[in-house]
């Protein structure tokens, strides 16, 4: 407030709206979710906006206090809903009268991007044949991470990537928001891979999919400890000996609203056992 009062910042509410990501995540039930901070013009449900390679047209508001809005002007906070792509932690978001224009905007920044994480993948020539070759005696642990938002991916990326052995390198196969899918099983398994999940359960299917294959799926909700498991691990490509023990699975059926208690889920237990004491 000091710095826009000093700069006499000023933003015009009649100008189409633009305005710069927050957090975006992948929701189950209302599907990509974006924190959007509105930085000029006003945002309307029904507006067609491009934010990085997503594209979409706002379906629903929502606001700091979670109500449900119709616009939102400068410098307010909101969640939108209605695009068709999780964007990045960062990504500028614009307004646009032509949704035909905008699907092409992103596709095209779809495909940039594409084209980057090609170019950064090494390519053999006869000038690094021998270096190629030398750099095969070394190990690595191949790793596809799924998070709960795009902030998280992008902590974690970066983490992993990072030289954590001299000895052994992490190759990150994948990584995306979400929940741990079949697709990420199957990956897994064609490539000897491990799956990281951060703040995201395998659903049902992937997870016996998981057991049958023999896929090996770690969960965390803490960061640091990725890290250490993974340091652990490429000390001789040893898993870490602390594992979590699954007892039982229970699948919710109806989330009931109990007042001075909070929320009772009421559950159905599919397999295994599920007592008091248990942490879930």
């Amino acid at each position: 407030d000091y710095v826009a009062t000093l700069r006499d910042l000023k933003a015009s509410p009649g100008l189409p709206a633009r305005g710069a990501v927050i957090e975006s995540f992948m929701d189950p039930n209302r599907g990509v979710v974006a924190r959007v901070l509105v930085q000029n013009g006003t945002l309307k449900v029904g507006d067609t906006l491009v934010c990085g390679p997503a594209w979409g047209r706002v379906r629903s508001l929502t606001d700091d206090k979670g109500k449900q809005i119709h616009e939102a002007g400068p410098s307010s906070p909101v969640e939108v809903i209605g695009m068709d792509a999780v964007p990045g932690s960062g990504d500028k978001f614009y307004v646009m009268d032509d949704a035909n224009e905008a699907r092409d905007i992103a596709d095209e920044r779809k495909m940039t991007d594409r084209q980057g994480e090609i170019a950064q993948r090494s390519k053999v020539t006869l000038e690094n044949l021998y270096d190629t070759i030398q750099k095969e005696a070394i190990k690595e642990l191949r790793v596809i991470l799924k998070a709960d938002v795009q902030g998280s991916v992008d902590v974690l990326k970066q983490l992993l990537t990072e030289e954590l052995s001299k000895e052994v390198k992490v190759r990150l196969l994948h990584a995306a928001v979400g929940g741990i899918s079949e697709s990420d099983v199957l990956l897994a398994e064609a490539s000897n891979a491990i799956i990281i999940g951060f703040s995201v359960v395998p659903d049902e299917t992937a997870r016996k999919m998981a057991e049958d294959l023999e896929v090996e799926v770690r969960l965390y909700r803490i960061i640091y400890e990725i890290t250490d498991d993974i340091r652990k691990a490429l000390t001789g490509m040893l898993a870490p000996t602390k594992q979590d023990q699954v007892l039982g699975h229970v699948e919710i059926r109806q989330v009931i609203k109990v007042s001075k208690v909070g929320n009772v889920a009421g559950c159905m237990v599919m397999d295994g056992v599920v007592q008091r004491s248990n942490k879930f």
